[in-house]
Order: C-alpha cells, then structure tokens, then sequence
C-alpha cells in the first residue's frame, strides 16, 4: 500500500537520493506505477524539486553527498540540472534589467 500524498513526495526524494529501501514504492501492484503516468510525472517533479533545492542550497551535507554521487550519476540529469541553472541566470538577469521606456 503506497502513503498518502503528503508521504510519496519524502518517499520519492529518498529513492532518488539511492536510498534502494524505497525502491518499492515504484515496484508497487506488480510494477504498475513504473507505466503510471500520474507516477512518472510526480517522480520528474521530485526530481526537478530536488535539483531546485541543490542550486538554493537547501539540501542537508548528507542530501548534497547523495545528489553528487547518485542522484547526477543518472543519464541525462546532470543536463537538466545545467539547463536549470541557465535559465535562472537568465530570468535574474531579466528582472534585473530595466524596461525600455515606451
């Protein structure tokens, strides 16, 4: 039986920090929710929530330990995680910039 809405999101970020105790949660009613697409585009939300929290530094040392030598390890996140920080540099750098007056 999976947690409550409230709990899946703490489970989520263990697994993708490697914690493999909360591996069951995607092998969950025979694999089902590895094909849910609810699942999927809640795990790609933690994932990106996660990546969020690294670059604001709201990770705790054993959190930022994990993220470098598992979470990053993974194809295709240390991308997102670059594009991430691009696109914040770019949105600062627009607010930071004044309107051209019309």
């Amino acid at each position: 039986m999976l947690p409550n809405d409230d709990g899946i999101d703490a489970l989520l970020r263990k697994y993708l920090l490697g914690d493999e105790r909360y591996a069951e949660i995607c092998h969950t009613s025979g694999g089902k929710l590895l094909t849910d697409v609810d699942f999927s585009s809640r795990l790609s939300m933690a994932a990106d929530d996660l990546m969020e929290d690294f670059l604001d530094d709201m990770l705790t040392a054993s959190e930022v330990d994990k993220f470098l030598s598992y979470f990053l390890l993974v194809d295709g996140r240390r991308d997102d995680l670059w594009l991430i920080r691009i696109l914040r540099r770019f949105a600062n750098s627009a607010r930071a910039r004044p309107r051209a007056q019309q």
